[in-house]
């Protein structure tokens, strides 16, 4: 089980822009929380989730974050 610490409020369509800045705090080390489109509605729209990750990745990227996913720092915690 893991907890985030970083939260994007994004499980409805929303404004992308939204989304953005609810991102603004997010930091190196944090586990950040997404979701896969609107739970109420079949196949909802993630259009929202998509827009805010074009934005936040390179952004990230750039400036030395390390994203990685749970399964790796799964293994990182066992191995250790």
């Amino acid at each position: 089980m893991a907890m985030w610490s970083a939260m994007a409020r994004d499980w409805k369509t929303q404004a992308a822009e939204a989304v953005i800045q609810r991102l603004r705090r997010a930091r190196g080390g944090d586990i950040v929380l997404l979701h896969d489109g609107d739970h109420r509605v079949l196949r909802g729209d993630r259009g929202h989730v998509v827009k805010a990750m074009e934005y936040w990745l390179p952004r990230w990227k750039d400036s030395g974050i390390h994203l990685v996913s749970m399964d790796e720092i799964e293994r990182k915690l066992q191995a250790d």
